[in-house]
């Protein structure tokens, strides 16, 4: 009661889907996982380059001109560490599963249940509604481990697929 256990510890990632159908059938089930669209990759980049532009720029031509220098450092980082969310950023589901996946230098894929998802949502401002973007937030029934999962920057018509999916799985 109450114990959490890790079940597939060190395998490799080829060899995971085949222990995974031994161990768990319920869970092997493949999905198409629908990634973030190519209009989304700005707004992946926009903020956090520009928070690392005003938070090195401005102070820099204040007081220490040769700390724009870190800028060749800190701005090729930030912009891979969001490519890489970018990338990461998945959503795919079908009757029996919904899979999230999310994380930039480390990614993580959570495959959960549609029987135990309890609730989906999506979060946007108006300039991501008019894009046709948003970020989904997915809760699920978990007494141990964390029952909250998201992605973000995906396409805004996967809400009503997955109510659809989730209404009739009932």
């Amino acid at each position: 009661d109450k114990e959490t256990a890790l079940l597939l510890p060190l395998v490799k990632a080829d060899e995971s889907a085949s222990l995974l159908q031994l161990l768990l059938p319920e869970y092997s089930v493949v999905t198409e996982l629908n990634t973030s669209p190519r209009k989304a990759l700005r707004r992946f980049l926009m903020v956090p380059v520009l928070i690392v532009l005003l938070v090195v720029v401005i102070p820099s031509l204040i007081w220490f001109r040769p700390g724009l220098l870190s800028l060749l450092l800190i701005l090729p980082l930030v912009i891979l560490t969001r490519w890489l969310g970018y990338k990461n950023a998945a959503i795919g589901y079908n009757a029996n599963v919904v899979e999230i996946r999310n994380g930039s230098w480390h990614s993580s894929l959570y495959r959960i249940k549609t029987e135990a998802v309890q609730t989906i949502g999506t979060r946007a401002h108006p300039l991501l509604r008019r894009a046709g973007l948003a970020h989904y937030e997915l809760n699920y029934h978990a007494p141990v481990l964390s029952s909250s999962v998201w992605t973000s920057f995906l396409e805004d018509k996967h809400l009503n697929k997955l109510r659809t999916l989730l209404e009739n799985s009932d």
